[in-house]
This record gives C-alpha cells, structure tokens and sequence, in this order.
C-alpha cells in the first residue's frame, strides 16, 4: 500500500502479523508430558463451521508427529503450550474473554521438557460448538511449528457462549476455552441514535477463511452482498492511520480500541474509511461516518469492508 502508517497499523490485522512469543502475552504455562494420548484431530488452517472435536482416542504411536524415540530421561519429552493476551487460569484451564465477533490473537509453543523447540511439526485444532451455536473458527497462517516451535493462530468467535477448543501436536494435546459475551453496543456508543444506521451485527454474518496464497477470502451472506455499492451510515470508533489532526484515511471499530498493538473487534467489525474530501477530525469519541460500501472479498490485510467518498454525521 502507498501509505506506510496504513501499513503499520494494520500490521497485526495480517495473518502472518503476529510477532513470534507473544512477549507482552499471558501464557498458559502448565505443562503437559507425552503420556497423554491424542486425539485423531483433523489437520487443517481452517476449522470448518459446525464441527465438533472427534471423541474416539488413537494410541500416541498412531500420531505422525509423535516422537517415541524421544528420552524421557533426558527432558526430551514434548511439551505444548498455549499461548493468549488477556487469558487466564479458571478451574486450571485456560480461559480467554471475548466479545461476539471478535478476533482472538494466540499461539502455540511447542518444545521439550528440556526447553529444545520442536519445529516442523503439525498442530491440529478441534474447536466445538453447542445446541444454539456453530464453534469459532481457527485461522493459522501455516499448519505446523517454526524453527523456535511457535506457531500463530486466530481464534474468530461468534455468538455469545463458552466454547472449547483442543490443541494437539507431537502427540500431546492441551485444551482452553473461549467464552463470548454479549456485545453491548449502547453502551460503548453513548446514547448515539441508532435510526438509519447499519447495525454491526449484520456486517457480523460474515465469514471468513484463508485461501491457499494466505489471502482472508470473505463469505458473506445475501442482505450484506445486497449493500454493496449503497450510501450506507455506521456508528463506531476511529482508530487514525495518519499523523495529522484530520482524518482522510482511518479505520471505524465498531468497539473501543482496548489493546496498543491490535485493531479492535474481528475482520467483520472495523471498516476501511476513505474520506478524502470531507477529512474528519480525529477523536475519541464515537462517530457516524456515511459512505458507499465496499465489500472486499479477498484481502491480504483482514480488511473485508471498505466505505469510499466517506464524511462524517451528525449524530
């Protein structure tokens, strides 16, 4: 892109933006030893929607990545770890806070007891849903571990729940759970009047996956493909991408930025604005911004909403 601010702020909305470590994250540190069997997960980047983690249990000799010749008496047994901003420990498991629609930034790390990384091998995610809703979507930007063991991950939720996800590799497997709560948009935009504005849940329909190039390809339903190229308004927050006191170029959220080195919310919730020539003020505070929109429906930046010849509104 022409405008390197637009780079940099957008640089962990990319799928391989994820800085290896996790340095300023919270890790689920528990360990767990080679004895315990996997689960004869499916490896794929992408969980299907309205999947459920298998139940039937394989010996640790029938995982591929499995290494019986590791010595246990040596710290060479594998140990996985997960990885999360924000996480926390709640009746020993791994517990992470999310907001419907949000986009869930983690990682695995996967080494010896030793403290070796294992590199190159698979990782497989079996997230499962409930009755009432489908399971989150795990997108990873490549299926197996690096040189350091550590491989990148998203987590995109839907509706409100809690949801457990299993992750394996090297024969051994660790579980976490996210739970969704209700977003509470009044709140967040301040007694804004919600008449003639496009409601974000119905932006939140859309799906996403990551094609083979590492593109985030977008699924969306038919009321959204019915407004593209329509004058719509949207109510959020402004997340500026220049320098400047006056926005040309800037991100509307949906939620309030909660995190330095993320973009709020998920893929469906943050819009592309272009107000080149009605530039908005930057603020703080929510917004109404009236713009024609367009669906991008491969983006190599996790952006799959753009609003062209944008000016803000009165609320």
């Amino acid at each position: 892109m022409k405008n390197r601010s637009f780079r940099v702020a957008l640089l962990c909305s990319l799928v391989v933006g994820l800085a290896p470590g996790l340095s300023g994250c919270q890790r689920d540190v528990a360990t767990t030893a080679a004895k315990t069997p996997a689960e004869n997960l499916p490896a794929a980047a992408v969980s299907p929607p309205g999947t459920a983690a298998p139940k039937a249990l394989v010996p640790l000799s029938a995982d591929p990545d499995a290494a019986p010749s590791l010595d246990p008496s040596a710290g060479q047994l594998p140990v996985l770890e997960i990885l999360s901003e924000g996480g926390d420990l709640r009746d020993g498991l791994l517990t992470v806070d999310a907001y419907e629609g949000d986009r869930l930034w983690m990682g695995v790390m996967l080494g010896t007891e030793a403290g070796a990384p294992l590199s190159g091998k698979t990782v497989r995610f079996a997230p499962r849903g409930n009755a009432l809703s489908p399971p989150p979507q795990i997108i990873a930007s490549q299926p197996d571990t690096d040189a350091d063991g550590y491989m990148a991950f998203q987590v995109i939720v839907g509706d409100a729940g809690t949801f457990p996800v299993t992750v394996s590799a090297a024969g051994v497997q660790r579980d976490f759970q996210v739970n969704v709560v209700p977003n509470d948009f009044d709140q967040w935009l301040q007694g804004v009047p919600q008449e003639g504005l496009l409601p974000w849940n119905t932006l939140m329909k859309t799906r996403v996956a990551l094609d083979d190039a590492g593109m985030m390809v977008a699924e969306y339903p038919d009321d959204v493909v019915a407004l593209e190229g329509q004058t719509v308004r949207l109510a959020g927050f402004m997340l500026p991408l220049d320098m400047t006191p006056e926005q040309r170029h800037f991100l509307l959220a949906a939620s309030p930025p909660a995190c330095f080195f993320h973009v709020p919310g998920g893929p469906a919730t943050v819009i592309e604005v272009f107000a080149g020539q009605h530039p908005v003020m930057g603020t703080l505070d929510p917004l109404v911004v009236e713009g024609r929109l367009e669906l991008v429906k491969r983006s190599e930046e996790g952006v799959l909403f753009k609003l062209q010849s944008a000016r803000m509104r009165d609320k």
